[in-house]
């Protein structure tokens, strides 16, 4: 989209050089993607937040804001400790639109170790139907440097239908440490 956006710029500057060529008249690039999460970089302004998104958990040593990010993510990351009995979770609730649509679900993570233990986290995407959850993706994070996945599903949606992005922390008893994640992103492809 970048590039369109600067061969768009440099189209529109060249035109506007010709003469009796104006570039007056509002020019629209349109995207056939739709964003479906309103905070897929944790933070509002400068400032941290989980606007939008729902936590398991309100103590702050589980689930916290990092002064880190990937290139592109802003300021901060959300932060969510490994713990054996309740790791950190945030969850974003969509509603889709209903019929067969293409989405791509991707987000940075990083894994950090507090000990000789690993550490990890994970993302899942799960279509909510009636009171039956069905898990439709789920991606491991252990790297301890930022990393980026992106997964594509074909799915079919009714109105009885939400579906839930899940960012949690390791469940494993025998992990520790935190994970952190930036840029989560649910896209309506077509």
């Amino acid at each position: 989209m970048k590039r369109i956006q600067i061969i768009l710029t440099f189209v529109l500057l060249s035109i506007s050089t010709f003469p009796g060529c104006t570039t007056d008249e509002p020019i629209t690039v349109v995207s056939h993607e739709v964003g479906l999460i309103a905070n897929s970089s944790f933070e509002v302004g400068f400032s941290p937040s989980l606007y939008g998104w729902e936590t398991n958990i309100t103590d702050t040593s589980v689930i916290h804001f990092a002064k880190d990010a990937p290139v592109g993510g802003g300021l901060y990351s959300v932060w969510l400790k490994n713990q054996w009995t309740f790791p950190g979770e945030i969850k974003y609730k969509v509603i889709p639109p209903n019929g067969t649509h293409r989405y791509r679900l991707s987000v940075w993570g990083k894994a950090i170790r507090t000990n000789s233990l690993p550490s990890s986290g994970s993302i899942m995407l799960v279509l909510k139907h009636s009171d039956t959850d069905s898990l439709l993706s789920s991606i491991y994070f252990s790297d301890s440097v930022w990393t980026f996945v992106s997964e594509i599903d074909k799915l079919t949606t009714t109105t009885a239908d939400t579906l839930l992005i899940m960012l949690r922390g390791n469940p494993g008893q025998f992990t520790s440490g935190y994970v952190q994640f930036d840029l989560c992103k649910l896209v309506k492809l077509e």
